[in-house]
């Protein structure tokens, strides 16, 4: 039980897609249920500001988004070129190959490199690529919501197997790279095995148990006060404290009420339980949230604070804490000099 568990909560690999382009089209293979390859013409143009890597990306996406695949696993196969790359012989101990093509690559990239290898036999195929560039290729992808699993040139090394030099085939080879877990790959070791959106959904709904049993406690603890104050009520003209302890747990309920039906309704996004969770931490007892409203990537506060000090500082916590993009919509003084306000908050994208 305890290895499902964890197994659920590892990343999926049920759909992987490998990636290779020759320059004038690009060839991409998914492995799901089963293998489904397709090819799509595209040479890079010279769009404003979107690199190579990035127009890449983005042309895949629009055939994912064309195809219904999944925006999931990614591999991209380098054409020949696009690396540096040296294939040598040499008799050493295993222990001492990494050693071997860490020097190489530091010395024709520089120390701000990344390498990977694959032996076979005697002979040790080797790539590198400047750190810079692995982080063009990696972002430009997330850009486009999809993660770069596994970048690699094709090994010379194993250019004798004639099915691997197709255009799709090395698609294929790159993608069971991931599938696999295999080599070479210079992103081996970036990815860790863990599906953090299961993981915070998991955490949302610990969230909302710990919240449900809030309520119950504190729908308790209202009925308890509401019948200790009808029987003060009978007996004494007037109690003062205890009519303002029952009308703050009256409005404690409404406002629980009220997060619990908007947590419940947020469920399935964690973007907004996570921002929710979020302002939980930076409540304080000179503000007072009075209605919280969620609409597509917006949420509007609503409360009342004892000061307009107190409003400025809970707005510069919520940009610090929370969310970069909230703006004060309304500020209004009372009689009873109270702030009435209104925060708005936009949503950031995921990265």
């Amino acid at each position: 039980m305890i290895t499902q568990l964890v197994n659920f909560f590892r990343e999926d690999l049920s759909e992987i897609v490998g990636v290779y382009h020759d320059g004038e089209k690009i060839f991409l293979a998914r492995l799901a249920d089963k293998l489904e390859t397709a090819e799509v013409d595209f040479s890079f143009g010279f769009e404003k500001d979107l690199s190579a890597a990035e127009q890449l990306a983005k042309k895949v996406a629009e055939v994912f988004s064309e195809r219904g695949w999944k925006f999931s696993r990614i591999g991209l196969c380098l054409r020949e070129g696009e690396a540096t790359t040296n294939q040598v012989e040499l008799k050493i101990p295993a222990e001492e190959i990494e050693s071997a093509v860490k020097a190489w690559s530091v010395a024709h990239v520089g120390k701000d490199e990344v390498h990977a290898s694959l032996k076979v036999g005697n002979e040790i195929w080797m790539e590198s690529l400047p750190k810079t560039a692995v982080d063009e290729y990696v972002a430009a992808w997330r850009n486009n919501s999809m993660t770069l699993c596994a970048l690699t040139a094709f090994p010379e090394i194993l250019a004798d197997d004639a099915e691997n030099l197709t255009p799709v085939s090395r698609a294929i080879f790159v993608a069971k790279i991931i599938a696999g877990k295999k080599i070479p790959n210079l992103l081996l070791g970036q990815f860790d095995a863990w599906n953090w959106k299961k993981i915070s959904a998991a955490a949302a709904a610990i969230f909302l148990f710990c919240v449900a049993v809030f309520s119950a406690k504190l729908g308790h603890d209202y009925f308890k006060a509401s019948a200790q104050l009808e029987t003060a009520r009978e007996s004494f003209a007037a109690h003062e404290e205890e009519l303002a302890l029952k009308e703050e747990l009256d409005e404690n309920i409404a406002a629980m009420k009220n997060l619990t039906e908007l947590i419940a309704s947020q469920a399935d996004n964690s973007k907004k339980l996570n921002t929710l969770i979020k302002l939980g931490r930076i409540a304080d007892g000179k503000i007072r949230l009075t209605k919280i409203n969620a609409s597509g990537d917006s949420m509007t506060l609503e409360g009342i604070a004892e000061s307009s000090d107190a409003v400025q500082r809970y707005l510069r916590r919520l940009k610090s804490s929370v969310e970069m993009n909230a703006r004060l919509e309304r500020s209004t003084a009372t009689d009873d000099d109270e702030i009435i306000f209104s925060v708005k908050i936009t949503l950031s994208p995921n990265p």
